[in-house]
């Protein structure tokens, strides 16, 4: 009887641990009404454990929903999951640096999925004067607070999501990505600021559109990105209209181990009607540089696999720049 009764015991402290150590958030209601509010919790340590953040409604964000690592300061999770709940649901705004950015983020995902099935997450931030910003940001942590530690973005997800800049990409000042990895700036070719030991990271089924570049995992010579894996998702829209791609569509450097595979990449370019040609290239995907035009020596990095792809419609412009598949 006494043995009994201490597994009994024992079994209700595991299920009662399990509680404590799992939280469900809420964005969209009366508990969190943006993303970032839900994230500034998160990092006060005010949610542990895996936590679940479900966006129930349209959500304006005001200012960047930025979630820290566990351990920078008070945050301490095991793993986070954004989803909707029950209906597509849209986060938007028009921020300057990131709609939504995961500094040095281990184990978060993103994921649009209602019962395992469609893309029921919208991410759309409305820039048109700012040059490097983007919609989802993911980045090392800043290495100026701790300069002897290099900590990387790991094992993130980002997918089944529809991902917009926004803004018509006629004008090239209008310089906003759909994803990017990188470190303190998104400036791409600035190795001293780019990312450092981003891996595993994964970004799946995603529509991105309406924006300068597609896709961009930006790393640097010192500690290069390894093994991230983009498949299976469609970039650009379905014709040279207003919602398409204005530069290169898939874009990394500094990078080994990279898979990019079954991805559609489509229209992309400005029109020749477009007031700003610029000499950016129109290039459906790109390991090493995005500009063709220049020679620029960058270390590319080792054993890169670019398969199964359909690359299609890049539109050349007047100017130096070219159109590349």
């Amino acid at each position: 009887m006494k043995g009994i009764n201490q597994f009994t015991i024992t079994i209700l402290f595991m299920l009662s641990a399990s509680c404590l150590f799992s939280q469900n958030v809420t964005v969209g209601d009366s508990t969190y009404a943006t993303l970032k509010e839900a994230f500034d919790d998160i990092n006060t340590g005010a949610h542990t454990g895996s936590i679940i953040v479900y966006i129930d409604s349209n959500t304006t964000e005001t200012a960047t929903a930025e979630l820290y690592e566990s351990g920078y300061g008070a945050a301490s999770y095991v793993s986070v999951l954004i989803k909707p709940r029950t209906a597509a649901v849209t986060v938007s705004g028009a921020i300057p640096g990131a709609l939504v950015k995961l500094s040095a983020t281990d184990s978060v995902t993103i994921d649009g999925r209602i019962d395992g099935e469609g893309r029921n997450l919208s991410f759309k931030n409305k820039i048109d004067t700012t040059i490097h910003s983007a919609v989802i940001w993911i980045s090392d942590r800043n290495i100026s607070v701790f300069p002897e530690v290099i900590s990387g973005a790991h094992r993130n997800t980002i997918r089944n999501c529809n991902i917009s800049g926004d803004v018509n990409q006629s004008v090239k000042i209008r310089g906003i990505y759909g994803i990017v990895f990188s470190g303190l700036s998104m400036a791409v070719g600035l190795s001293s600021t780019e990312g450092k030991d981003n891996d595993n990271n994964k970004i799946l089924e995603n529509y991105i559109y309406k924006s300068y570049y597609g896709i961009i995992i930006s790393g640097s010579s010192v500690n290069l990105n390894d093994s991230n894996l983009i498949t299976n998702n469609l970039i650009g829209s379905d014709s040279f209209n207003s919602d398409r791609i204005s530069g290169p569509g898939i874009f990394v450097e500094y990078q080994n181990k990279c898979v990019i595979e079954s991805n559609e990449v489509r229209f992309i370019g400005r029109m020749t009607s477009d007031p700003v040609t610029g000499i950016s290239e129109k290039i459906g995907i790109s390991v090493g540089t995005p500009f063709w035009h220049v020679g620029i020596s960058k270390t590319f990095g080792t054993n890169n696999v670019i398969s199964g792809k359909y690359v299609h419609d890049i539109l050349d412009e007047p100017g130096s720049s070219s159109a590349v598949g």
